[in-house]
C-alpha cells in the first residue's frame, strides 16, 4: 500500500506491477508460465488480459438493467472499501469513479468469453523486442526483469490488442488514477487478511450481491482451504506420514498388483 501511495510517475508501475504479480496479487494484466501449446517440451511466458475487479467484461458494457444495477453496487463496493483504507467519504467515492473508468477503458480491450475459447487467436508467440515496438507506452522489460525472467527473449502475447491498449493507458493515464486501482486492488485481493470489516464487505459484495451466497463459510474452513492452496503439497507429505504408515503402503501396493492379475486374466 505505502510502494502505491508512494509512486512517483507512471514509469514506476512495471516494478511495482511485477511485485503485486509475484505475490499473487492481480493488477492491470496476467502474467503466467505455462507448457508451450505448440511445442510441448518448452515452457513459455504468457500475457494475457486482466486487471478487473468484475468478473467479466461484459459486466463494463452491457447496458441491461440488471448489468447497471451491479455496475451501482461495485462503485459502492470500491468507494467503501477505499473509505476502509482511511478515505474520506467523497474522496473515497470520487476514487472509486476513477477506478470504473479505468477498468472499463480496459474492458472494451478485452475479449469476450466466446473468443478466449479459440486457441489460434490466443497464441501468438512474439519476441519481446516485438512486444516493445507494438506495444509502446510501457516498459515490458523492466517488468519482466523485476517479475524475475530478465532473459527470456519471446512470449506467448495472448491477446496482443490489450497489451497495446494497456501500454497506452499506463503512460498516458494520470498517475493519481493508477494510484487509486492499485491500492482498490490491493485491497480487494487482500481482504480475507485485513480485519474482519474489509472481509465482511468484501463477502458482501463478492459473496452476496454477485453469487448470491447467503452466508461465509466459517473461518476455520477458510484457513484450511487458503493453507491447502498455499502449502498443499508441503501439507500433503506431513499428512501422508501420520495417516499412511509404510504397512499401509505395502497393504495398498499388494491390493493394486492383485486388481491388475485380475484385470489381466479378463481382458
Amino acid at each position: 500500500f505505502a510502494k502505491a501511495v508512494a509512486m512517483q510517475s507512471n514509469a514506476w508501475l512495471p516494478k511495482l506491477i511485477a511485485e503485486l504479480h509475484a505475490r499473487r496479487l492481480g493488477a492491470g494484466y496476467g502474467f503466467f508460465v505455462a507448457q508451450d501449446q505448440k511445442e510441448s517440451t518448452r515452457y513459455l511466458p504468457m500475457l494475457s488480459q486482466g486487471g478487473l475487479g468484475l468478473p467479466d467484461r461484459d459486466d463494463y458494457l452491457k447496458d441491461d438493467g440488471k448489468s447497471r444495477e451491479i455496475r451501482e453496487k461495485y462503485l459502492a463496493h470500491v468507494a467503501k472499501m477505499l473509505e476502509l483504507l482511511g478515505e474520506a467519504p467523497e474522496a473515497a467515492k470520487a476514487k472509486a469513479a476513477v477506478v470504473m473508468e479505468l477498468e472499463t477503458k480496459l474492458a472494451k480491450a478485452s475479449r469476450t468469453r466466446v473468443e478466449l475459447r479459440d486457441p489460434e487467436r490466443n497464441y501468438n508467440k512474439t519476441s519481446v523486442a516485438a512486444l516493445v515496438a507494438e506495444a509502446p507506452g510501457y516498459d515490458w522489460k523492466a517488468y519482466l526483469a523485476a517479475a524475475g525472467v530478465p532473459a527470456v527473449t519471446e512470449l506467448n502475447v495472448r491477446q496482443p490488442e490489450f497489451a497495446k491498449t494497456f501500454a497506452q493507458m499506463a503512460s498516458k493515464e494520470p498517475l493519481d488514477s493508477w494510484k487509486a486501482y492499485l491500492r482498490w486492488h490491493l485491497v480487494r485481493a487482500t481482504a480475507e487478511l485485513l480485519p474482519r470489516r474489509f472481509d465482511e464487505e468484501a463477502f458482501a459484495f463478492y459473496g452476496r450481491t454477485l453469487n448470491g451466497v447467503p452466508e461465509q463459510e466459517e473461518r476455520w474452513k477458510r484457513v484450511q482451504a487458503m493453507t491447502d492452496r498455499s502449502l498443499g503439497e508441503a501439507l500433503g507429505q506431513l499428512y501422508v506420514e501420520k495417516a499412511f504408515p509404510a504397512k499401509s503402503k505395502e497393504r495398498m501396493k499388494a491390493l493394486v498388483e492383485n486388481l491388475r492379475a485380475a484385470l489381466k486374466g479378463r481382458i
